[in-house]
C-alpha cells in the first residue's frame, strides 16, 4: 500500500514486508540555525531513484558516522566566584540501610540531624500504578527519580516522595519534601517490614491526594499539599470489609473525585471497590453484574485522562472475561464486549505484549484486543456509552496480520497502533473514527521492529501538539533508532543511532516546553561507546547535537544523569570513558553555550546531583567509592570546591532550597 493511501473498510492491507533489505547512504551534514544550535536534519542523501523508491515516500533516514561534526566542549572555568547560599537536605551514612537525613547551609557548612530521622534509616522506591514510558518523558507528570540510596516519587509542583523505614524502632512511613523543603510524614506504620507498604502508589490529577497501601490491606489517602481530607487529618485509614484480605495496589486508581482500587478476598475472589477520594466514607463494591458477580477483575484499570470512565475486564477466571465501562460520576456500569472472550490486559504504554485496552481522553471510545483462536488477535473499537455493540477492524487486514499492540489514543478521534503478522513484522496505522479510514504510517520499511533481531521499546510519546508519534526501539545485536511519525500526514522521519542507554537518566525533558534531552550514541558502527548530548524539538522533530565528544578518538565517552534546573535553563550529567570515574559536566541553554567540565579530576559520584534554585552552584556527593563519598558544592562560574560535610559514607541528595 502507498504511504499515506487511504483504505476503506472493504480493502485489504496486504500483509507487512517479512524480510526487507534495505542499504542507505547518507551524509552527516553539521550546520547552525539562527539560535546558535547545531541542527542535524534527516536526509535521503544521495539515494539512487531505486533505493529511494524502496524506502518509500516520506520516510527520511539519518544515520550517524562515527566521527560527526559535533559541538565541542569549552575550557573549566576558573575564578573564585562564592558559593550560592541554599540549604541542603541529604541521607548520609555508613552503607545505604543505615542512613541519617541532614540540612546543612552551604554558607556555614554546620550540618544540622533532621529529627527522627538521625539514623539507621533506609529508602524504598514508589512507583505511580498509572503505567509509564521507559523514559518518563512528561516531566510535569508523576515520575521515579530513582537509583542510589533514596528513590524519589517526584510530584511536580508537589514535592518529592520517600519510603523509609526507620530499623531502630520498626516503624515504616512516607515523607513527602516538598520544594521549599518544608517535610511532613503522611503516615506511619509499625510491623515486619519487609510486608509494610506496597511500592505502587496512587495520584489523583492534581497530584495533591495519593493513595498507599500498607500491611496488605490497610488502605491510606493522603494529602500532599498541606491540606486536610474530611475528618480534619492530612491523612485516613478507609475501612474495609473484614472479608477483605488484600488490597491489589496496582490497582489503585484516581478517577473524578473518587478513588477506584480491586480488592480481594481469602477465597480468592476479587471485586471492584470505590470510595470518596476525600476519604469522606469508606469503600463501596460496585456490581458488575446483576446475575452472577464476576470472581476474577483485573488489576490494571485503564482510566481516561479526564476522569470521566474507568475502564476493565472481569470475568468467571483471567481467560474468560467481559469489558466493563464506569462512569465515574453515575457509577454506572456498562458492559462493551458482546461475548465472553480472553481480553487483553491494558498493559504498558508501548511494549511487545503491552497496551492492548486503552480509553480516549474523554473517555467516550474504547478500543480492546481479544485473543482468537490459533493465537490471532483482533482489534475492536465501541463507544463507552453502551449506545452500540463493538466494532471488529479485522475487515481492513489481510489474514495473516495477527498480533495488534501498542493501542494508543493521539486524540479522542483518532486510534494508532501496531499490526502485523508477528513481534518482528509490525507497522503503525492510524485508524480515524469521524471518518471510518485506516492509515498506515510510513510504508513497512518504516517498522521499529529489525528484523532477525528481535525488539525492545525504550519507550513512545505523542508530542504535546499532539501531531508527532515518537517511537525509541532497537534490536538485539543492531543500532536503536527514533522513529518520528507524522500523524497528520501519515510519513515518518527516522534517526539512526546507536545503543542507547535505557536508565530512566539517559533522558530528561522540560516541563513547559516541547524540549527533550537525550543521550544517543554517535558510533554505531564500531564497538565503542561514543555517546553525544541532543535535543528534541517534540512539535517539530527537529533533532540538533548540543554536546560532543571531549576525548580522543579511539576511547570510549558515556554521559548519564542528565538534570535539568527548575528554570530548564541549565542541564547537568556525568561524563566518563569506560576505565572508570566521571566528572560533572554541564551546558547553558538559556542562553546557548558550549558544554564545559564543572569537576576537573574524575572521581565517583552519588545518584543525585541537583543545581541550587538560582542555577549558578550544584551540589553532590563524590570521593574515592560510593561508600567513602562527601558532601560537596562547586560554583559554575568557578571557585573552590567546598566540603559540606565532613562525614564520609553514602551521600544521596533528596533536596536543594
Amino acid at each position: 500500500m502507498p504511504v499515506g493511501e487511504r483504505v476503506k473498510a472493504e480493502l485489504k492491507c496486504p500483509p507487512v514486508s517479512r524480510s526487507v533489505t534495505i542499504i542507505v547512504c547518507s551524509v552527516w551534514v553539521a550546520a547552525c540555525s539562527a539560535d546558535g544550535r547545531s541542527n542535524q536534519d534527516a536526509s535521503l542523501g544521495d539515494l539512487s531513484p531505486t533505493d529511494a523508491a524502496v524506502i518509500g515516500d516520506g520516510i527520511q533516514r539519518d544515520s550517524l558516522p562515527s566521527e560527526p561534526d559535533l559541538p565541542r566542549y569549552a575550557d573549566a572555568a576558573i575564578g573564585d566566584a562564592a558559593l550560592t547560599a541554599a540549604t541542603v537536605l541529604y541521607a548520609v551514612g555508613p552503607d545505604e540501610r543505615t542512613l541519617a537525613l541532614r540540612t546543612v547551609e552551604s554558607t556555614s557548612a554546620s550540618p544540622q540531624s533532621v529529627t527522627g530521622f538521625d539514623g539507621l534509616v533506609d529508602f524504598e522506591s514508589l512507583e505511580p500504578t498509572s503505567l509509564h514510558d521507559v523514559f518518563w518523558i512528561d516531566r510535569s507528570k508523576p515520575w521515579v527519580d530513582g537509583g542510589g540510596a533514596a528513590p524519589a516519587l517526584r510530584l511536580p509542583g508537589m514535592g518529592a516522595l520517600y519510603a523509609y523505614h526507620k530499623r531502630q524502632t520498626g516503624v515504616s512511613g512516607v515523607l513527602i519534601v516538598a520544594a521549599d523543603g518544608a517535610r511532613t510524614t503522611l503516615f506511619e506504620v509499625h510491623g515486619i517490614y519487609s510486608d509494610i507498604i506496597a511500592n505502587q502508589v496512587g495520584v489523583s490529577a492534581d497530584q495533591r491526594t495519593v493513595a498507599l497501601v500498607a500491611r496488605k490491606r490497610e488502605l491510606y489517602l493522603a494529602r500532599t499539599d498541606g491540606s486536610s481530607l474530611a475528618g480534619g487529618s492530612a491523612a485516613v485509614s478507609l475501612k474495609l470489609p473484614s472479608t477483605v484480605s488484600e488490597v491489589l495496589a496496582t490497582s489503585l486508581t484516581f478517577a473524578s473525585d473518587k478513588v477506584f482500587f480491586v480488592a480481594e478476598e481469602a477465597a480468592g475472589q476479587r471485586y471492584l471497590y470505590q470510595a470518596p477520594a476525600d476519604g469522606s466514607a469508606d469503600p463501596k463494591p460496585i456490581a458488575l453484574e446483576t446475575t452472577v458477580a464476576p470472581r476474577f477483575v483485573s488489576m490494571r484499570l485503564a482510566r481516561s485522562t479526564d476522569g470521566t470512565v474507568v475502564a476493565l475486564r472481569a470475568g468467571v477466571v483471567a481467560g474468560s472475561t467481559h469489558i466493563y465501562a464506569v462512569n465515574t460520576a453515575s457509577g454506572q456500569v456498562r458492559r462493551l464486549s458482546s461475548t465472553l472472550a480472553n481480553h487483553a490486559e491494558r498493559g504498558q504504554v508501548f511494549g511487545l505484549s503491552g497496551a492492548q485496552l486503552a480509553l480516549s481522553a474523554d473517555g467516550k471510545r474504547i478500543a480492546f484486543v481479544v485473543f482468537g483462536a490459533q493465537g490471532r488477535e483482533v482489534l475492536h473499537v465501541a463507544p463507552t456509552d453502551g449506545t452500540s455493540p463493538p466494532t471488529a477492524l479485522d475487515s481492513f487486514f489481510s489474514s495473516d496480520v495477527t498480533r495488534f499492540v501498542n493501542l494508543h489514543f493521539a486524540d479522542p478521534q483518532r486510534l494508532v497502533f501496531m499490526a502485523g503478522a508477528d513481534d518482528a513484522d509490525l507497522s503503525v496505522f492510524q485508524y480515524d473514527f469521524s471518518s471510518g479510514l485506516l492509515v498506515q504510517l510510513g510504508s513497512s520499511a518504516s517498522s521499529p521492529f529489525i528484523a532477525g533481531g528481535g525488539f525492545v521499546s525504550l519507550g513512545a510519546w505523542v508530542a504535546p501538539q499532539g501531531e508527532l508519534l515518537y517511537v525509541m526501539a532497537r534490536g538485539v545485536g543492531f543500532a536503536a533508532r527514533l522513529l518520528a511519525y507524522d500523524l497528520k500526514n501519515n510519513t515518518v522521519t527516522t534517526h539512526s543511532i546507536g545503543n542507547i542507554s535505557d536508565r530512566v537518566d539517559a533522558v530528561t525533558s522540560c516541563p513547559s516546553t516541547d524540549r527533550v534531552y537525550l543521550v544517543f550514541d554517535v558510533s554505531p558502527s564500531d564497538l565503542l561507546q561514543r555517546q553525544a548530548l541532543f535535543e528534541l524539538e517534540q512539535n517539530s522533530g527537529r533533532l540538533s547535537a548540543l554536546a560532543g565528544l571531549p576525548v580522543a578518538a579511539g576511547t570510549d565517552w558515556r554521559i548519564d544523569r542528565l538534570r535539568l534546573d527548575s528554570g530548564c535553563k541549565r542541564l547537568l550529567w556525568r561524563g566518563f570513558t569506560f576505565v572508570g570515574r566521571a566528572a560533572l559536566q554541564t551546558l547553558s541553554l538559556d542562553p546557548l553555550g558550549l558544554a564545559r567540565p564543572l569537576t576537573l579530576a574524575p572521581t565517583s559520584f552519588s545518584e543525585r546531583a541537583l543545581l541550587s534554585r538560582d542555577g549558578k552552584s550544584v551540589f553532590f556527593g563524590s570521593g574515592g567509592g560510593t561508600t567513602t563519598s562527601l558532601l560537596r558544592g562547586q560554583p559554575l562560574a568557578g571557585g573552590p570546591l567546598e566540603v559540606l560535610d565532613p562525614q564520609s559514607g553514602v551521600v544521596e541528595i533528596l533536596e536543594v532550597y
